[in-house]
């Protein structure tokens, strides 16, 4: 396999296994502080990272004005919500459980965009897509019974 090939392959592992080792992290956490406490830490550690990344490509850049008021609703439902939603399911269900509901996101909103957006809805576009689903589906429900 080719070096350019092999460094997405690598950096997508990485990405999976922060993503599930986050609701481990949380679990814990959670024994110590409130959920609130954990996602104003997240947040806190998000802006941080965020903001060396764009310090460092250079790419900072204000909103529109009339953008404002759009950025503060999915900051508060897509971000603030779903995180505190997400910390508060965790201090009563496992970690794995909560995981596997989470990942079940894709699956609505494919659906929802399908319904409400009328967008074209490919059960096997091609093999790597249902190689992909088929892996998914069964990492799910791995999860879900262990």
């Amino acid at each position: 396999m080719s070096k350019s090939k092999l460094i997405p392959i690598l950096e997508a592992i990485f990405a999976v296994t922060a993503w599930g080792a986050s609701f481990i992290a949380t679990k814990v956490a959670l024994r110590d502080v409130s959920p609130i406490t954990v996602v104003w830490l997240r947040f806190g550690i998000g802006v941080k990272i965020l903001g060396l990344a764009v310090t460092a490509r250079a790419q900072f850049a204000l909103p529109r004005r009339q953008d404002l008021g759009y950025f503060a609703l999915v900051r508060l439902l897509g971000i603030t919500l779903h995180q505190w939603l997400q910390t508060s399911g965790l201090v009563s269900s496992q970690a794995g459980t909560t995981a596997w509901i989470v990942a079940t996101t894709l699956v609505f909103m494919a659906t929802l965009g399908w319904l409400a957006l009328k967008e074209k809805l490919t059960w096997l576009p091609n093999q790597r897509h249902s190689f992909g689903r088929v892996i998914g589906g069964y990492g799910r429900r791995l999860i879900a019974n262990a």
